[in-house]
């Protein structure tokens, strides 16, 4: 099967796949197949500019199905669940800096926090809440 290109740097594969429980892929892939554009809207608005500004991107984590997020201990209120999250890291470059440079810009995202080795970050309005929240974990 030929993957969805979700926007210039990310695919569909990408924003689902899991590499601690790949015998949840197909079933989570399977489920995410119903929010492509929540997906498309998460990768064009909240990771391509951060692709544009630092290069490379890596997602650890994107859209999960209920069994995926209960297997990885995600919060039975996940954005994941809803496909409007990512946890990302950014290869070469401090997660700090790209944390802080996220806080500054105008990407509308709705909740950024800085985990201890990633960065987790949501869409904002209309998809989550109306205004930018952002903490370091």
């Amino acid at each position: 099967m030929r993957t969805a290109i979700l926007s210039p740097h990310f695919s569909f594969n990408e924003l689902t796949d899991s590499d601690a429980f790949p015998g949840l892929v197909n079933k989570n892939r399977l489920d995410a197949s119903a929010y492509i554009g929540t997906l498309t809207v998460l990768c064009k608005d909240i990771l391509e500019p951060v692709r544009v500004k630092f290069g490379p991107v890596v997602i650890e984590s994107g859209y999960r199905c209920p069994a995926l997020n209960s297997a990885v201990k995600g919060e039975a209120t996940s954005f994941h669940l809803s496909a409007c999250a990512a946890d990302f890291i950014v290869p070469g470059h401090d997660l700090d800096d790209v944390f802080d440079w996220i806080r500054k810009s105008r990407i509308p995202f709705g909740e950024l926090i800085l985990e201890p080795g990633w960065i987790h970050i949501t869409l904002g309005a209309p998809h989550t809440w109306g205004r930018k929240r952002s903490w370091s974990g």
